[in-house]
């Protein structure tokens, strides 16, 4: 039986982009900022690291923006792209947060 294995990646050039145009990250370091982006250099990019980004984003933000911490998970998520894969014999344990569906192909 082979599994469709989904992988999410966000590039930190688009992270970066991203908080330049929405005038984003103005109250943050260079270290913050970077360890932000660092984030994108995972293999797979899960929902709770989406909220943790746009958690940094909105902490290094300005106050005056009144937007909410869905709102930065929304933007952020959506230059986001996701890979779908057929794999066969995966160990379901590494990747068990990964496994979008069996079939049988």
């Amino acid at each position: 039986m082979k599994k469709i294995v989904e992988t999410r990646k966000i590039f930190w050039n688009d992270l970066r982009n991203l908080c330049i145009r929405n005038n984003w990250y103005t109250c943050g370091t260079v270290k913050e900022y970077q360890k932000m982006l660092n984030i994108c250099d995972k293999d797979n990019i899960t929902t709770n690291d989406i909220v943790k980004i746009a958690q940094d984003i909105m902490d290094h933000s300005s106050k005056n923006d009144d937007r909410e911490l869905t709102s930065y998970c929304f933007k952020v998520a959506r230059i986001a792209f996701t890979l779908f894969e057929e794999k066969e014999d995966v160990d379901s344990d590494i990747i068990s947060n990964r496994i979008l569906s069996n079939i049988d192909l």
